[in-house]
């Protein structure tokens, strides 16, 4: 369970929007926010605003189902996981398949709930790729 549960239902996008800008923001490599309760010095309108903001640069870095052109992520993510630096990977995120299912979680490790979408369409992506290099025999 989350801190944000505990919460009425109102005021729970606003703390995840707290706790993101809290993880997300630095100042010279060093955290902007000593905690998400200084976050919450300041007003629901600059959290708002901050939150965008901090939400579109994280886009840019971390892909969303929600929010990202998936095709055009997915294309990427497969290229990167061709390339020769990355094929091991590859293979050990594609032997992570049993039965058809894809277990990200057992690559990841924890719970499928707490991976980010950027990893499981990192998952995804080094899965095919390394499928795709199996059916055509190439090792």
């Amino acid at each position: 369970m989350d801190e944000c549960s505990a919460l009425p239902e109102e005021v729970r996008s606003s703390h995840r929007d707290a706790m993101v800008i809290c993880a997300s923001l630095l100042i010279d490599d060093a955290p902007a926010f000593s905690d998400v309760e200084e976050v919450g010095l300041l007003s629901e309108l600059e959290i708002r605003e901050l939150g965008t903001e901090v939400e579109l640069a994280r886009s840019l870095i971390c892909p969303s189902y929600l929010r990202s052109n998936v095709v055009a992520w997915g294309n990427h993510l497969r290229e990167g996981a061709g390339h020769y630096s990355n094929l091991l990977e590859s293979c050990l995120m594609a032997d992570c398949v049993i039965d058809s299912k894809r277990r990200p979680e057992m690559y990841f490790g924890g719970l499928v709930s707490d991976l980010t979408d950027g990893q499981k369409m990192a998952f995804t992506a080094a899965c095919e790729v390394a499928m795709q290099m199996r059916e055509s025999g190439e090792k």
